[in-house]
């Protein structure tokens, strides 16, 4: 019996995730400020917003379309200029951390977590 993960980005409405670490070869190369992190909003139409909160208010985010395979657990997010192919590697009650796969246009690793409070 497979799980339907298509709920679990959106919350059935939209959600807004922080990417809490990008990882490349092993190591965190994400800034330890919230403020300086992305944050990235997955809605429930299949659209999806990319950010850094540095920005927000000041420059227009990514925006592109999000389609999660339940059976691979791959994450596909479509941009304009390039597509994100990531593999939900594990899944807690409080993260998602996603691999980059081999034909993906970004190469990191991500975790992402629940808008934490400020």
């Amino acid at each position: 019996q497979s799980i339907d993960y298509s709920g679990l980005l959106s919350d059935g409405n939209s959600k807004v995730w922080l990417i809490d670490q990008e990882v490349s070869n092993g190591v965190n190369v994400t800034e330890s400020l919230v403020y300086s992190k992305r944050i990235i909003i997955f809605h429930n139409d299949g659209t999806v917003n990319i950010i850094p909160m540095s920005a927000i208010g000041k420059v227009n985010p990514l925006r592109g379309h999000y389609h999660m395979r339940s059976d691979e657990k791959i994450l596909s997010i479509d941009l304009a200029k390039e597509q994100w192919l990531l593999k939900a590697d594990y899944i807690t009650e409080d993260s998602l951390y996603l691999k980059a796969m081999d034909d993906s246009d970004i190469s990191t690793d991500i975790r992402i977590i629940p808008f934490p409070k400020l």
